[in-house]
């Protein structure tokens, strides 16, 4: 039992993770990153409301559940890691913010990763803490309706359910209440920017009109969609250490970390919101060093850190649009990746002893589902299957078998797949088999760029300008907010030895 279940949380983990992007020597997928709760462990579902910045029910609430955005001092669990004005930032409450960042991280920390992680979620719990006091004095409130739409897209986004993701955060110490509490701050700030700037942003006909004519200027041009991870240089002295912190980030991708964890933990910019997704740009658009660096990426590929404009970046190419008028309806061959009537597979087991109680199965056919979903390719599911914690498991190269030597079942499930992909977990009597075809995929298909709308053209513009705003109104009101932190030394070796 005990293996199963060990195996079951390992692979929940790694579906939360969400399916890979970047295919390079390392697999480097997207997924969202969360953060934390201010309040102490809490013995039952607290109130649906953000004063203390609580939890809300992890169950929808009714539409008209409105919470208020209010906070006061948390409830030291210990100690005080930080404070924020009157705002206290428990050791509880970092503690469960690292617990999260590690848990879906893609990645196991080693103990330098959690003093690091932790530095950047303290900074990013007082960044927090002044969004809602700022929210308070505006009397904002959140809805439980709406963090529910914000946790039901972070699950769509990583490809998993509710069930899991607890799961997931139950095995690492943490907890869903965590979630929630960072997008009621995400979702207070928000509109903190809409109260103070939406009557000053003002996107004219002309501004209008000289984006649609650089886009028409580009439209000859390669278009790319690209994702980010920047971190900013505010003083030259600081170049080192960041460039240090950027190329750790990016060994934790190709080690096979999330890239959108990544960013919405660690970016810097407002791109980080949507895991570092900046949207489409054309060939010669970014600044000449990012330009530079994208243009040498295939697609799905992670760059190495650019130092650019304002600090360090780390670039990847999600999509490419072909110049307009292209024709992409060319189809380039693929030449036979075997002799016919077999398939380049490899296989994962999944033991099951005799006689193997029915909770057991069910639950080893639920990991064996989750591998599916995570295991793009023979190189991915090999990958898998080196985690400490399927072991047991079996993995195997068949080579090119013939596919009337296979098991009738796994026949059928080989079936309904395409070249690449992974078949559906088969159950047969040494356990379960989950079978991934190592043909070579067939080349995604290209398209070709559309001038956009005007009304997109000043939707970007809109939020362009929202962007730039909020940077700066954020570090106006940091500087006018008391911060004050604890010596926190004991605190890590504490942590690190649990």
């Amino acid at each position: 039992m005990r293996l199963i279940t060990t195996l079951s949380l390992g692979v929940a983990a790694l579906a939360c993770a969400g399916a890979p992007l970047y295919a390079q020597p390392a697999v480097a997928p997207f997924a969202p990153a969360p953060t934390v709760s201010n309040a102490a462990p809490p013995a039952s579902p607290a109130p649906a409301s953000v004063a203390p910045v609580a939890a809300a029910p992890t169950s929808a609430a009714p539409p008209n559940a409105v919470a208020s955005v209010e906070t006061k001092p948390a409830v030291a669990v210990n100690r005080i890691a930080a404070t924020v004005n009157d705002i206290s930032i428990s050791d509880y409450e970092l503690e469960q913010r690292v617990a999260f960042a590690a848990a879906v991280a893609g990645y196991k920390p080693s103990a330098e990763d959690l003093k690091r992680i932790r530095a950047e979620v303290l900074d990013r719990l007082e960044e927090e803490k002044i969004q809602l006091l700022e929210a308070r004095r505006r009397k904002i409130t959140v809805s439980p309706v709406e963090v529910n739409q914000r946790i039901d897209e972070f699950l769509k986004d990583n490809n998993s359910t509710m069930e899991q993701l607890k799961t997931v955060l139950a095995a690492a110490g943490a907890s869903i209440e965590t979630l929630r509490n960072q997008q009621i701050a995400s979702i207070a700030w928000q509109k903190t920017l809409q109260s103070e700037f939406q009557s000053e942003v003002v996107v004219t006909p002309a501004q209008i009109d000289d984006a649609m004519r650089r886009a028409a200027e580009g439209a000859n041009k390669p278009h790319y969609r690209v994702s980010e991870i920047f971190l900013a240089v505010d003083r030259p002295e600081e170049d080192a250490k960041v460039k240090a912190d950027i190329e750790d980030i990016e060994k934790k991708i190709r080690a096979g970390g999330q890239f959108r964890i990544m960013a919405r933990q660690f970016s810097r910019n407002p791109s980080a919101t949507a895991g570092g997704d900046i949207g489409w740009v054309y060939d010669g658009q970014l600044d000449p060093e990012l330009n530079g660096a994208i243009a040498t990426l295939k697609l799905g590929e992670l760059g190495h850190p650019v130092r650019a404009r304002g600090g360090w970046y780390l670039l990847g190419l999600q999509d490419r649009q072909e110049p307009l008028g292209t024709n992409v309806n060319v189809v380039e061959a693929t030449e036979p990746s075997g002799p016919p009537g077999t398939l380049p597979l490899a296989r994962l087991l999944l033991p099951l002893p005799p006689n193997t109680p029915q909770e057991m199965v069910e639950n080893t056919m639920k990991a064996a589902m989750q591998v599916r979903q995570v295991a793009d390719s023979c190189e991915a599911l090999e990958k898998i299957a080196q985690d400490p914690i399927l072991k047991g498991s079996v993995f195997m190269k068949l080579g090119n078998p013939l596919l009337t030597d296979l098991h009738p079942e796994l026949q059928k499930a080989l079936a309904q797949t395409k070249a690449g992909e992974a078949a559906m977990p088969v159950q047969l009597d040494a356990g379960v088999e989950i079978l991934v075809r190592c043909d070579k995929r067939a080349p995604p298909p290209r398209t070709v760029f559309k001038l956009p709308t005007r009304q997109e053209v000043e939707n970007r513009l809109f939020n362009e300008q929202i962007a730039a705003l909020a940077r700066r109104f954020m570090r106006d009101l940091k500087r006018d907010t008391a911060i004050e932190r604890e010596s926190d030394s004991a605190v890590v070796d504490a942590a690190l030895i649990r």
